[in-house]
């Protein structure tokens, strides 16, 4: 049963599509003297009407794919533009278009060069993804010198990031953008630590002053309370839903949540491809209770071999996960309760995945398999 603003709904089967992070504001770390800044202060889940930032001096602080998409877009109307960053992050230069090959495919056919477009674009991620695993250093020194090859002149420590490469995400700069806007001289970066703020800008650690009259807040974002419920209060045959009390299910169950399921992308490619992969094994699923009879199923946890942690199995290093650790469902370190992040075994897991596993119960539940799919 699920009450809402609307009225309230029942269903035989729940379906979630709520994301993984909140939507009503990102991660403010607490900065000494904000209180003191006079300028604008903005954040980018509650950006106002129109263009604010025209022809004024800007500071940007973050380095993730926030900052590095709004910098560049930014500069185009501001006075200039500072990226303020505690550390670089891997930046990854892609084309905005397809070349010609795709145009020539597209007018044979439309859908297969999509098809093919959606495989490349996933290989090469994938294939990047397992070569910075597999040989750190060596791709280390790939992106460091792709980056600082992309910005003569400018100093190589805003380009060297602390860590490996998929530690954290590797940030996508779409046709040089950024690259183009710090060489224009319309945006600069800065490397330091915060010391606290001014009532003209931000005070370094290192003694420097940024004089700024808007700062922009793109320091990262809060994971859900109860993932992944969103803000949902949840009970389960009178208990309240505790997030660490399960353990992931195939990345779209929880163990002890009857007839729930829920869309999960990856954390380090496209989310789409496992959200996709997602809604083809619940409609497996559902399939499979309805010509089975079955009216209820929910996996079984797990026994004392499997090994578990909190985390999503990668990235687990990034900040908004390190955050919320303590907050997030179990992950298992073998299958099916391993959350794995390799879109190809994903789907012929998905595809050929059995129900039939000993881990999955099923019953009648009193109920038949849900005729109505609605979206809430």
């Amino acid at each position: 049963t699920l009450d809402t603003v609307g009225g309230r709904f029942t269903c035989s089967f729940l379906h979630l599509c709520t994301g993984y992070y909140q939507y009503d504001g990102g991660y403010l770390p607490a900065f000494p003297g904000l209180e003191e800044f006079q300028g604008q202060i903005l954040r980018p889940m509650e950006w106002p009407a129109g263009d604010a930032l025209q022809d004024k001096s800007v500071v940007v602080i973050g380095s993730g794919a926030t900052a590095v998409s709004m910098v560049p877009a930014l500069a185009k109307s501001a006075a200039h533009v500072t990226m303020l960053q505690r550390s670089p992050s891997y930046l990854a230069d892609i084309p905005g278009r397809e070349g010609l090959f795709y145009d020539a495919m597209k007018t044979v056919s439309p859908s297969l060069a999509a098809s093919m477009t959606r495989w490349k674009y996933m290989f090469l991620a994938t294939a990047t993804y397992q070569m910075c695993k597999a040989f750190p250093a060596t791709t280390r020194k790939m992106f460091i010198k792709g980056m600082t090859q992309k910005v003569p002149g400018q100093d190589p420590k805003h380009f060297t990031p602390q860590y490996n490469p998929w530690e954290n995400r590797v940030c996508a700069v779409v046709d040089s953008d950024l690259f183009n806007a710090i060489n224009d001289g319309r945006a600069s970066v800065v490397t330091d630590r915060i010391d606290g703020f001014t009532g003209g800008g931000v005070r370094l650690a290192s003694g420097e002053e940024l004089a700024a009259d808007a700062v922009v807040m793109a320091t990262g974002f809060n994971l859900q309370n109860r993932f992944p419920m969103s803000d949902i209060d949840v009970s389960v045959d009178g208990e309240p839903y505790e997030p660490t009390k399960t353990v992931l299910y195939r990345g779209v169950m929880l163990s002890g949540m009857p007839n729930l399921t829920f869309s999960f992308g990856y954390v380090n490619a496209s989310w789409t491809l496992r959200a996709d992969l997602s809604a083809v094994y619940v409609c497996r699923l559902l399939n499979y209770m309805e010509r089975s009879g079955f009216g209820e199923c929910r996996p079984r946890r797990p026994d004392e071999s499997v090994g578990l942690q909190a985390g999503f199995g990668a990235l687990d290093a990034a900040g908004y996960i390190m955050r919320s650790r303590d907050k997030l469902p179990l992950t298992g370190d073998q299958a099916p309760w391993k959350l794995e992040q390799a879109y190809i075994s994903d789907r012929f897991r998905t595809v050929w995945a059995r129900f039939d596993d000993g881990v999955l119960h099923f019953s009648s539940g009193g109920r038949g398999a849900p005729a109505v799919m609605s979206r809430l």
